[in-house]
C-alpha cells in the first residue's frame, strides 16, 4: 500500500514529471481497494486456534505478491518512458500474471477461514470480478487503440 501511495504522492508533485494514464490509475485504485479488503479480512485469521507455520507462510505470500503488483504499477523510475502509458503496457503481462498470483493465493486463504466464511463472500466475490473484468476489458480497448 505504502508503495501505491508514494506513486500517487508523485504524480501529485511532480505532475508534468509523467503524463498519467488512466486506466493505470483504475488499476491502482483496483488494487488499493482490494489491499483495504485483504487487511480487513486477513483479521478473521485471529478467529484461529492454532496457527501453523503453513498458514503464516501463506499470509506472507499474500502480501509480497501484492507488493509485487503494487511495484509494477509503480515502481521507483520509469525514466525510459514517455509516459505512464507507456510503461503500463510494457508490463502489462506481468501485471496481470502477478494479479492472477493472488487470485490462487486467495482461495487457499479462503479455505483457512472456513466453509461459512466462503459462503458469505459470494456476493462480494461477484462484485469485485466484475470490477476486475471492467477494468480488463476497458484494459484491452485501449491496448488495441
Amino acid at each position: 500500500m505504502a508503495q501505491l501511495l508514494r506513486g500517487i504522492a508523485k504524480l501529485l508533485v511532480h505532475p508534468t514529471q509523467k503524463k498519467p494514464y488512466w486506466v493505470h490509475l483504475l488499476w491502482v485504485a483496483y488494487l488499493f481497494l482490494n489491499l483495504v479488503y485483504f487487511w480487513w479480512w486477513e483479521y478473521r485469521l485471529s478467529q484461529l486456534t492454532t496457527w501453523v507455520f503453513s498458514t503464516y507462510l501463506l499470509v506472507i505470500l499474500y502480501i509480497v505478491v501484492y507488493y509485487l503488483c503494487c511495484y509494477l504499477l509503480f515502481p521507483d523510475d520509469i525514466g525510459e518512458y514517455k509516459t505512464y502509458k507507456d510503461f503500463y503496457f510494457s508490463r502489462l503481462h506481468w501485471f496481470f500474471g502477478v494479479l492472477c498470483l493472488t487470485l490462487l493465493i486467495d482461495i487457499f486463504d479462503t479455505f483457512l477461514k472456513g466453509k461459512a466464511y466462503a459462503e458469505s463472500l459470494e456476493l462480494v466475490g461477484e462484485l469485485i470480478r466484475t470490477g476486475s473484468r471492467v477494468n480488463f476489458v476497458s484494459t484491452k480497448k485501449q491496448s488495441n487503440d
